[in-house]
């Protein structure tokens, strides 16, 4: 199973690695909530020590120092909701790419993935499975592990809280959701069925199927096509 990865991630979800507009835009209002933080903090330090040495006025020291504790603490805990969601989208982010790493290294905390790895694995250790079969399970696998990432994404965004402002958007992610769960079931089926033909050393059936699968595939690579076409991409 060391076939090249095709790009079969639908054009809705930015590519792997890349980060959706969403966590773009929570790392900007992060930053902007910070540089406000560190702005009153100089701000008030400076006030703090001109009026201690330029206007001989006392104030204890303390007051300074809980002062700049209490920026710190607004910073990881902020009071206002825009903030709070960005941190917790980030954190979010963090958790997937997490995920992510794991199931490149072959230890996915995805049950779908781990299920499809698991058939994938027998197919290509069976005996009586040929090379073409093989492939195909590949193939397959490939592009489950594909589409559960963006099945994730998704669903970040959605949970994050991110885009609930607008319901015409958040009715967007929820079709995309149906839709990318609908292309999840569908390959795990269709490894399942051949995963079942060659456990049985149904040799025909197994051809059969292999050739339906790589139907799938072209057709979700056509899909895909089609809408970078649309989109006017190169």
């Amino acid at each position: 199973m060391d076939s090249e990865p095709k790009d079969l991630t639908p054009t809705i979800v930015e590519p792997s690695g890349e980060k959706p507009d969403a966590v773009k835009e929570a790392e900007k209002a992060l930053q902007r909530w910070g540089l406000g933080l560190a702005g009153t903090g100089a701000a008030g330090s400076l006030a703090y020590w001109l009026a201690l040495l330029q206007f001989d006025l006392f104030f204890p020291i303390q007051w300074w120092f809980f002062f700049l504790v209490s920026l710190v603490l607004l910073f990881f805990f902020p009071p206002n909701r825009g903030a709070r969601n960005s941190r917790e989208l980030l954190r979010r982010w963090d958790d997937l790419k997490i995920q992510q790493t794991l199931e490149d290294g072959g230890a996915s905390p995805d049950p779908t993935v781990r299920v499809a790895e698991e058939m994938a694995r027998r197919v290509a250790g069976h005996p009586h499975a040929d090379p073409t079969v093989r492939q195909v399970a590949s193939d397959l696998l490939i592009s489950i592990r594909r589409t559960a990432q963006d099945r994730r994404t998704i669903r970040l965004l959605q949970q994050s809280g991110a885009w609930n402002r607008e319901d015409a958007r958040e009715r967007t992610l929820s079709d995309v959701l149906d839709y990318v769960s609908g292309r999840e079931g569908e390959l795990l089926g269709s490894l399942e069925k051949l995963h079942r033909a060659v456990v049985k050393r149904d040799g025909s059936a197994a051809e059969d199927l292999s050739a339906e699968a790589r139907r799938l595939l072209a057709q979700l690579e056509a899909e895909e096509e089609v809408d970078r076409l649309l989109r006017g991409e190169d």
